[in-house]
């Protein structure tokens, strides 16, 4: 599975593919970051019309990251965080709304 990344990007050595590999998560966890504070310009439209601008995102990001190059892979990486972290916050939201009351609290837990 790593062998198709290493070839594209031509990361000959195992430290090189290391190292990219880290500051690919690391754009992820902070685009999620970044996403769970973005989240509350989304709040006044809805969480229905926020969870879909969220998956706007994750979209978009993902074909980003789909441009066969380092720089297009790590902002790729970095939109579909944000997509994550609007996700994160208005998920639970949206679960507990739709939920009948007996399952509000196990399953809003669970998410």
């Amino acid at each position: 599975m790593q062998y198709p990344f290493r070839a594209i990007y031509e990361w000959e050595t195992k430290d090189k593919f290391d190292e990219w590999s880290g500051i690919i998560q690391a754009c992820n966890i902070l685009g999620g970051l970044a996403g769970v504070f973005l989240t509350a310009p989304l709040l006044p439209l809805g969480r229905w019309k926020g969870l879909f601008i969220a998956n706007i995102v994750i979209i978009i990001g993902s074909l980003i990251s789909l441009i066969e190059s380092e720089t297009c892979l790590v902002i790729g990486r970095t939109v579909y965080g944000i997509g994550i972290g609007i996700i994160s916050v208005l998920g639970p939201k949206f679960l507990n709304e739709i939920l009948p009351l007996e399952l509000r609290g196990p399953l809003g837990t669970v998410y």
